[in-house]
């Protein structure tokens, strides 16, 4: 996954995150699902991120259209996002992958090289399936 900066990339590991469950694109955006979480370093943030979004889907059903980080705190390490989305309605919802969990196996977020156009975020995770 990648980003122009951290925000984005983590709206992208969010997005990321629902490609594999659903059709996204069946999915409306007729809730907004507002949290908080925080963490040590970058990658302690991305972790309980998709952490929370996997609580969300596989215990509430819920399934996201679009992720959008609100706000970025560097000082203690927190972010606060906002997902639209529905819950899982069998009529309307195909599911694809069932994400068992989010894991911190060779979990890693860092940022390119300056010889790298353009400078951006990058992150690695692993799902187990």
């Amino acid at each position: 996954m990648f980003g122009r900066t951290y925000r984005t990339l983590l709206e992208h590991a969010v997005i990321a995150y629902f490609e594999l469950v659903t059709d996204r694109a069946r999915v409306r955006s007729a809730r907004i699902l507002r949290f908080r979480v925080s963490g040590g370093t970058p990658e302690d943030v991305l972790y309980q991120l998709l952490r929370e979004v996997h609580y969300r889907q596989s215990a509430e059903g819920w399934l996201g259209r679009s992720a959008r980080v609100r706000r970025v705190g560097w000082s203690p390490l927190a972010v606060e996002v906002e997902l639209r989305g529905e819950t899982y309605r069998a009529r309307r919802h195909e599911l694809k992958d069932e994400i068992k969990a989010v894991t911190l196996h060779r979990l890693r977020v860092w940022r390119s090289s300056r010889s790298a156009p353009p400078r951006q975020w990058r992150a690695f995770v692993v799902f187990d399936v």
